[in-house]
Order: C-alpha cells, then structure tokens, then sequence
C-alpha cells in the first residue's frame, strides 16, 4: 500500500522547497499524493511534482494521485495538463 502525503493549500514558489522536502522523505517507497485541499499550485511546484513521478517511476515505484481538488484540475489547466498526463506518465 502507497503511503498518502496530503498537500498544502497553496503550493506556490515559496512552498516548492518544503514539498521537495516532504517528497524526499518518502523516497523509495510507493507514493499517493492527496491534492484534495490545494487551491493553488505554481510552475515550480508543478516541476517539483513531474520531477518526483519522474524519479519513482524511474525506481519502479508507483506514484499516484489519491484525490484532488476541482482547483488543482484547474490549475493543471492552466499549464496544459491534466490528471490523464500523470496517469499516462505512471504507465
């Protein structure tokens, strides 16, 4: 079972470090990430994330969504993607 890290509200510049963090101490194992509560998420974020599926999935571990927020579908948007990319990237 994937361990579940629960994203801030706001994942803007000056939340990329503290998620790169988060996301480091989950390194080498399987990972769900719940965007359920984020309102708000930036390009840095945003390649903080694809960098870290990038890498999972380089490992062979699995790097998922578990749940997200309309907000954050529409951020995805904003930059062209949406959750089929990480589902397709998870492949």
């Amino acid at each position: 079972m994937a361990n579940e890290l629960i994203l801030e509200t706001r994942l803007d510049s000056a939340a990329a470090e503290g998620l790169r963090a988060r996301l480091v101490a989950h390194q080498g194992d399987d990972l769900a990430l719940d965007a359920s509560n984020v309102e708000v998420i930036g390009g840095l974020c945003l390649e903080v994330i694809l960098s870290a599926q990038h890498h999972w999935k380089t490992a062979g571990h699995s790097f998922s969504f578990s749940a997200h927020s309309a907000n954050f579908h529409e951020n995805l948007a904003r930059f062209g993607l949406d959750m089929a990319f990480f589902k397709e990237a998870a492949e």
